[in-house]
């Protein structure tokens, strides 16, 4: 015959015994595991906007040495992203006290990116860009969050928080009520 393993035989009580430590072991060994997983997911939910900021400050310090309009559009277009993942960090998070005030900035900022990368594009390969059309591409970016803003005063607070679990988060309509 193979390899066999030797079985130990328990009574009654030491089996208790043994099932009592088992399951502490286990809710011991389960509550650790989430407290770790709370704290990678809680890292891994902050990282981008880390590394946004991150590079924020570096790309600051290098504008402060060199000042050109490219390199100050990329510090805007850095602290802008890092901001909206700061509102990503409060949503995944579930703040839900937060996200009045995150969705408008979210709003904006989620619509901001891409026309501020745009710009620092067109600054770093024109020769001659033209200045004055270029806020024009901000402009519904700010619609969107004076509107979201604005839908969000038109709310009391039962409807606010209902909107918050039932829209953001569920991604359902019911419940909800129009204007």
């Amino acid at each position: 015959k193979a390899f066999q393993i030797p079985r130990k035989t328990f009574s009654n009580s030491q089996k208790s015994g043994l099932t009592h430590a088992f399951e502490h072991n286990l809710l011991e060994y389960c509550v650790k595991k989430m407290y770790l997983c709370g704290m990678i997911k809680t890292l891994a939910i902050s990282l981008p906007m880390l590394v946004c900021i991150f590079w924020s400050v570096l790309l600051l310090l290098d504008w402060w040495e060199q000042r050109t309009q490219a390199k100050a559009r990329m510090v805007v277009f850095m602290v802008v992203a890092a901001i909206l993942y700061g509102c990503h960090f409060i949503y995944f998070n579930h703040l839900h006290g937060w996200m009045p005030v995150t969705d408008v900035i979210y709003c904006m900022t989620n619509l901001s990116v891409f026309p501020l990368y745009y710009l620092y594009i067109k600054e770093v390969t024109e020769e001659h860009s033209r200045k004055h059309w270029q806020v024009t591409l901000l402009i519904p970016a700010l619609l969107a969050g004076l509107a979201t803003g604005a839908l969000y005063l038109f709310m009391d607070e039962p409807e606010e928080q209902l909107f918050i679990e039932k829209f953001l988060y569920q991604g359902t309509t019911e419940g909800l009520c129009g204007l």
